[in-house]
């Protein structure tokens, strides 16, 4: 019963921001920041009840969280992957957490794209994914960059290194890349198919048209960038373990930070390794499975929610880690999930790439 006020009082909110964003389908550029800032406030009216329900409804880390991404993308099906694992379905709501940094062009763009996805996630699936302002309202900004700077000074086998020191200590960024080591990097800018760090950053700057700065500039064009996704991984983490859910995050990049940054945390903590295994662990399979999960081939949903329910997909994948010994936080477990999940697909007839 409790559970039923807890959702229909959502599912209510959810009708109220719908019909706000209704009004926003189509918009001039020079709107954008008036139209963000009133779905902010929205938001910050409801932030009470919003509060209780997430102090309430997730538990036992059932609760998957689409966190730390763009927009969930309903128009191309990504939302398939996202409900094959966890109980329940939250989605932070992409207009609240943009940041405005750069043209307004660019703002008004991404506004209009993620206001069409919230529109179609609340009309089709109200009671089944929530849209909630996590990032925006329940995560602590200053903890955040704080928890991203440790990150980045832990990466160095140097520990007096720091911000006041980094810039005098090195002089390039192949110096920092070469301090950092293959070792303590491996999970940096991971989105890009490479087999060195150095690569794999310069394939990032030129994937987001960003010029290469040299010298001094460079090293902290380097720190400016991890810092980001350092933040961004952060955040994920900080609203995982306070809200007891577990992520899909879809980015492969900021998948990597937050791997890295889970990971050193439970090797130099003795504090709550068991929630961190499983927030870290649901992560790694949720991000693997969306890689090997062809779902755009799927045709009769109806079919395959029936599938995973019926054959208890997500436990069957999660007995088999267990029996196998498979910890996320050692090398080589992401191999082993991979092999877990093709075997548990193929079984299902469910379609993958191998």
């Amino acid at each position: 019963m409790g559970c039923d006020v807890l959702t229909s009082s959502m599912q209510l909110i959810q009708k109220e921001y719908l019909a706000l964003l209704k009004k926003y389908e189509h918009f001039d550029t020079d709107e954008a920041y008036s139209i963000q800032n009133e779905c902010r406030i929205f938001w910050l009216r409801h932030k009470r009840e919003i509060d209780f329900f997430l102090n309430n409804y997730p538990c036992d880390f059932d609760t998957c969280t689409f966190i730390g991404g763009m927009y969930l993308n309903v128009a191309n099906k990504r939302e398939l992957p996202f409900f094959s694992f966890g109980k329940k379905h939250i989605s932070d709501d992409p207009v609240a957490m943009l940041v405005a940094v750069g043209p307004q062009e660019h703002l008004a763009g991404y506004l209009k794209k993620s206001i069409e996805d919230d529109i179609e996630i609340i009309q089709k699936y109200n009671g089944k994914i929530f849209v909630l302002p996590l990032s925006y309202l329940f995560v602590d900004k200053n903890l955040v960059l704080q928890s991203a700077d440790n990150a980045f000074w832990h990466l160095f086998a140097d520990s007096t290194i720091n911000k006041d020191s980094f810039l005098n200590k090195f002089s390039s960024v192949n110096d920092v890349i070469e301090s950092i080591g293959e070792d303590a990097g491996w999970g940096l800018f991971l989105r890009y198919e490479k087999p060195t760090l150095k690569e794999r950053y310069l394939e990032h700057l030129e994937m987001m048209h960003i010029p290469i700065c040299d010298g001094k500039e460079g090293v902290n064009q380097f720190y400016h960038l991890c810092i980001g996704l350092f933040a961004q991984a952060t955040a994920v983490m900080e609203f995982c373990i306070n809200y007891r859910t577990f992520p899909f995050i879809r980015d492969r990049s900021l998948f990597g930070y937050f791997c890295l940054f889970l990971a050193n945390l439970i090797h130099i903590s003795n504090e709550c390794l068991a929630e961190w295994k499983i927030i870290l662990n649901k992560a790694v399979v949720h991000n693997l499975f969306y890689r090997v999960f062809e779902y755009e081939e799927l045709e009769n949903l109806e079919t395959f929610f029936k599938t995973l329910k019926d054959t208890e997909f997500e436990t069957a994948v999660l007995e088999q880690m267990r029996k196998q010994n498979v910890d996320c936080s050692e090398p080589g477990s992401f191999a082993k999930i991979n092999t877990i999940l093709i075997n548990e697909m193929n079984a299902r007839g469910m379609p993958c790439c191998e």
